[in-house]
């Protein structure tokens, strides 16, 4: 049926394509483009590693470790949908700028950057250790960067755990 074990590893990956838009970007899409979107992508996102959507947590971010030593087309393809992801989040960021919604803040890559790599650390350490709170942790922190970059609070309250 793939022909091939690399075949198989794409079609695995392309899946996981699907399944984190179904779950994450789609529902987001729901609110306002910028920073109430980008609020609620940091939500659907946490919900969607906590939530054990996959075993492992994020599935990218564990297979993008796992293949990173690997060139060829499936880190190609692992690498496409998260360059894809991070793109698309340093959009609602570079909106929400535009916006007027986070008036401290000039370096939409900047804010892309340390959103991934809470998120990327909390997914990390909860599986490691089989518990939600580095989730909480990432929340608070996330919170807290966008407070200060001049983030609605009430807006903010949706990154929170319900």
């Amino acid at each position: 049926m793939f022909g091939s074990k690399e075949n198989l590893q794409l079609a695995v990956v392309s899946e996981a394509k699907r399944i984190f838009i179904d779950v994450v970007v789609q529902p987001a899409r729901t609110e306002a483009a910028g920073f109430d979107r980008l609020c609620a992508l940091v939500r659907t996102w946490i919900d969607y590693s906590s939530g054990r959507t996959f075993r492992g947590g994020c599935f990218f971010l564990a297979a993008s470790a796992e293949f990173a030593a690997h060139p060829g087309a499936v880190r190609d393809a692992i690498t496409e949908a998260m360059d894809l992801w991070r793109s698309y989040l340093e959009h609602q960021i570079s909106r929400a700028i535009a916006d007027g919604a986070l008036p401290r803040l000039d370096d939409a890559t900047q804010l892309g950057f340390e959103l991934e790599a809470l998120l990327s650390h909390a997914n990390a350490e909860s599986t490691l250790h089989d518990r939600s709170e580095p989730y909480r942790r990432a929340e608070r922190a996330i919170v807290e960067r966008l407070e200060a970059l001049g983030g609605d609070q009430r807006v903010l309250n949706r990154v929170r755990a319900p």
